[in-house]
């Protein structure tokens, strides 16, 4: 997707809908692995198939396999970005090839153009060869290495991804978790209640909201924004435990906060992805997004097991509000994050040339 050269607001919207289509599927997924979960036991099915009983989480494995046979075809029908063939450009005229060179050298060009000639020597036609940028030279990946924007973006990318993560980790622990604890004490269809109307309303926000935020604010605010608004946010959740007594204040503060969230990461990795894909030319936009992506995979990866970590350690406690210690955690990575972008320069609000 960033491969393409497209306006800001344009490529805002595409990321947008690509967030979109990752919190769809990251709030459909549980809701469909619970409902394939255990059938036997679930349902109460008596005469269920021997194969369920002995391996009661086989349905979501086959939906899930399925799911990623039928992505591994729908990837079949992309349109590859990278030519295999050398552009040719016939020049009309009689000229002889130096000057042709020369005109197209003028004309501001690489000097890597080429130009050759095919026919007789009286009628001939010239044509040049066009660089695409896609050649295979390996320095080339030494000067991104070196760049500052690149690593910048790619790191704060990392952060939100950690944070993000970790935070879809925590919720499910902390909600399920007793009150005696400092848990919500929720019950598994509250939760994923809860859940569901954050998928809600991150759709209705991706395609009518978000649009709106990033024409006003561009991508390097709406970063900013996201991550600001959301050190507060992260302290919220653990604050509903105090509510204990009052269910509806609870829900009500719980359902507003996880409205909020959606937004943010909306805003906040959508951002971020139009600074990434903004920070790289188009010779070297592949090499960017992975490097950007796989350094971020590896911070998802140690997401769970950081915020599990700290959740383990803060429920053997006994000073006050312990509950508040993996979230407190969280908001001070979101503060640090904050604090790395704001060295991103407004340059990156338009792409590079």
């Amino acid at each position: 997707m960033g491969k393409h050269r497209v306006v800001t607001s344009n490529k805002a919207k595409g990321f947008g809908i690509l967030n979109l289509a990752w919190g769809i599927g990251s709030v459909a997924g549980p809701v469909l692995s619970g409902l394939l979960a255990q059938p036997c036991s679930q349902y109460g099915i008596r005469s269920c198939p021997r194969i369920l009983t002995s391996y009661p989480f086989l349905l979501p494995c086959v939906a899930a396999a399925i799911f990623s046979t039928a992505a591994v075809f729908a990837s079949l029908s992309l349109r590859e970005t990278r030519p295999n063939r050398v552009p040719y450009v016939q020049v009309n005229g009689s000229k002889p090839k130096e000057d042709c060179h020369q005109c197209v050298l003028e004309m501001g060009t690489d000097p890597s153009i080429k130009v050759t000639e095919s026919g007789d020597e009286e009628e001939s036609t010239k044509f040049v060869v066009i660089p695409d940028g896609t050649s295979d030279d390996k320095n080339r990946t030494v000067p991104l290495l070196r760049d500052r924007n690149v690593l910048l973006t790619s790191f704060c990318y990392s952060l939100t991804g950690l944070i993000f993560i970790t935070t879809d980790e925590l919720f499910p622990i902390f909600g399920a978790a007793s009150e005696r604890v400092g848990g919500l004490g929720l019950s598994s269809s509250s939760l994923g209640l809860i859940l569901g109307e954050g998928g809600v309303v991150l759709f209705l926000y991706t395609l009518l909201l978000y649009p709106l935020v990033s024409q006003k604010l561009g991508p390097l605010n709406c970063f900013l924004l996201g991550l600001i608004t959301s050190v507060p946010l992260w302290l919220v959740f653990p604050a509903a435990s105090l509510l204990s007594h009052a269910r509806p204040a609870q829900w009500t503060l719980l359902t507003v906060a996880m409205a909020a969230r959606s937004a943010i990461a909306c805003t906040t990795f959508t951002g971020v992805l139009v600074l990434i894909s903004n920070s790289a030319s188009s010779g070297n936009m592949g090499a960017v997004m992975g490097l950007s992506h796989s350094l971020c995979s590896f911070f998802r990866a140690v997401g769970p097991a950081f915020g599990g970590t700290i959740w383990s350690y803060a429920v053997r406690q006994t000073f006050p509000l312990h509950q508040f210690l993996a979230w407190l955690a969280i908001s001070i990575i979101a503060l640090f994050t904050f604090s790395i972008a704001m060295l991103l320069p407004p340059s990156l609000n338009l792409p590079a040339l």
